[in-house]
């Protein structure tokens, strides 16, 4: 697996398109799989175990997206970078330095 930049932020509302499915999302929320392991989830969706599991210094953040074609999707943060690098899914989204600094 090749490198990628670490500086590739993904930022609450930013909208992106898959190519595959010709589907667009939205990214609804980042947070840790400790966070989901300590409160049970609201049941409208159901997290993989795989994605729950975690050593006890080992935390995974994930990304809550809403598709248009695939309704709510959970993706580990890692995973999703990977998808944007390897041109499946790409970001609509041009944010700036100061948008980003507007939204957190």
């Amino acid at each position: 697996m090749g490198f990628y930049k670490r500086d590739l932020d993904l930022v609450e509302g930013m909208t992106l398109y898959d190519v595959d499915t010709k589907s667009i999302g939205i990214l609804i929320r980042r947070f840790s799989t400790r966070e989901a392991h300590a409160r049970e989830y609201d049941g409208y969706s159901s997290i993989p175990y795989e994605l729950v599991w975690e050593l006890d210094n080992y935390v995974t953040y994930v990304w809550e997206s809403v598709w248009s074609k695939d309704g709510r999707v959970i993706y580990s943060e890692d995973g999703l970078r990977n998808l944007i690098k390897a041109g499946i899914v790409i970001i609509l989204d041009n944010y700036t330095d100061n948008e980003k600094a507007n939204n957190q």
